[in-house]
């Protein structure tokens, strides 16, 4: 019925697996809003629907999320969506593969540039690969169409993180003060190489 080999050629995701644990993210989800005390009425946001009975074409199948909706809908379940589809927890959220929007990759790329000018740098690429990335996985957890003051808090967001970044490496970086000569050693020390010969 299916070909041996199921293996994505993009990604090497075996995608049978995919396809079977992203059927179980109902069963998931359902627990998920008991704990909660939520109803199907209250995921309808999250899914972009004005009724319980979409709702209820998604839990039934009848329907496929995508994966924007599944990101909205562990958001509302105070879940990682890789809890929620594999039903595994993950501890970094940036982790979870998502599919590649290109408008999306773009706000990311223009905010990233913003905020490495607004230090005055230029943008070099595999420096900026993390932040994009970042950015990237911050903007698509939010609204599609955003209000000019939204995009300008996500900038200032990504400066933000930028600058956590540059703390963080700089931490890291030993502190060595250059152009200060090391002071002379002393006699004793002097003779103590002296005697080694």
């Amino acid at each position: 019925m299916y070909p041996k080999d199921t293996t994505c050629g993009v990604a090497d995701i075996d995608t049978l697996r995919t396809i079977n644990v992203m059927t179980d993210w109902t069963e998931r989800a359902a627990k998920r809003m008991k704990d909660l005390d939520l109803r199907q009425e209250d995921l309808m946001e999250a899914f972009g629907v004005t009724t319980r009975g979409a709702v209820g074409h998604y839990f039934r199948k009848r329907r496929e999320p995508s994966a924007d909706q599944l990101i909205a809908v562990a958001r509302r379940l105070n879940m990682g969506v890789g809890e929620l589809v594999a039903g595994e927890p993950v501890p970094n959220d940036q982790s979870q593969v998502l599919p590649l929007d290109f408008e999306t990759l773009r706000t990311a790329i223009v905010a990233t540039k913003e905020a490495y000018a607004n230090f005055g740098r230029e943008v070099e690429i595999f420096e900026a690969a993390p932040l994009i990335w970042y950015a990237y996985v911050e903007r698509a957890a939010m609204p599609r169409f955003m209000s000019s003051i939204q995009l300008d808090e996500f900038d200032a967001m990504v400066s933000a993180r930028l600058e956590e970044l540059q703390e963080h490496e700089r931490a890291k970086r030993p502190h060595v003060k250059i152009g200060v000569k090391s002071p002379a050693p002393s006699k004793a020390v002097k003779k103590t190489v002296g005697n080694r010969k």
